[in-house]
């Protein structure tokens, strides 16, 4: 008997212990929580400046183009040396020359002299005045000119306008002081008016079929009409 009133109260005394212990956690406060300082306040601070750097310019459209297109190109074939035709010379169509006006005058001797009369010899014809100061001048450059070709089958005739009525005394005045020893012919208008004559002296190449190969104005030395001259033997 003694021994259950023994742990009867071994047992109420440990549940008085344990309820007074839990009263105990109850009637403590828990922990204020701590409340972390505010930060100080901080100084505002400007944003910094971010230094300007030129944006590239954009590739236009040509360059684009032009970089697609160098991308685009084939690889170099290399050059295959072919066989060059040489085509035959062409030979330049020889053009007809025009037929001298014939025709038939006096000489200074009162005698009929024709064109046609020379035929089958290169002819220098030149249309002269008496008055004409640069028609003495060229006279006697073809003096000179008679004088190296007359021996190859040339011939010079020169026909004075006859404008005036002492054009036979004058020609044959012009004949004796120079000593022409060539054809001198009198104009009859006709002539130098076939041949289109406008400015004196005029000179006539001919050659030996009685085509007109050049025509010439004015006064030329002996070696330039001798150049006309000689292409024609």
């Amino acid at each position: 008997m003694k021994k259950f009133l023994t742990c009867l109260c071994v047992i109420l005394a440990i549940t008085v212990l344990g309820g007074c212990q839990k009263a105990e956690e109850k009637a403590v406060p828990p922990p204020a929580p701590t409340v972390a300082p505010a930060p100080a306040h901080a100084p505002e601070q400007k944003p910094a400046e971010v230094p300007k750097t030129e944006a590239p310019e954009p590739k236009t459209v040509k360059q684009k183009t032009a970089v697609k297109e160098k991308k685009a190109e084939p690889a170099p074939v290399k050059e295959q040396k072919l066989a060059r035709i040489v085509p035959p010379p062409s030979v330049p169509e020889k053009k007809s020359l025009p037929q001298a006006p014939s025709f038939v005058l006096n000489d200074i001797h009162g005698n009929r002299i024709s064109l046609s009369d020379f035929r089958g010899k290169v002819v220098a014809l030149e249309f002269s005045a008496v008055w004409c100061p640069p028609c003495l001048k060229s006279a006697q450059n073809l003096r000179g000119l008679y004088d190296r070709y007359r021996n190859r089958g040339f011939e010079i005739v020169m026909i004075f306008l006859a404008d005036q009525p002492s054009t036979a005394e004058s020609a044959n005045n012009i004949v004796r002081k120079y000593g022409l020893p060539y054809t001198i012919l009198l104009d009859d208008r006709n002539v130098s008016k076939a041949y289109g004559i406008t400015a004196m002296p005029t000179f006539f190449a001919i050659d030996r079929g009685g085509r007109i190969a050049g025509r010439k104005l004015g006064t030329r030395s002996e070696e330039e009409l001798a150049r006309d001259i000689e292409a024609l033997f």
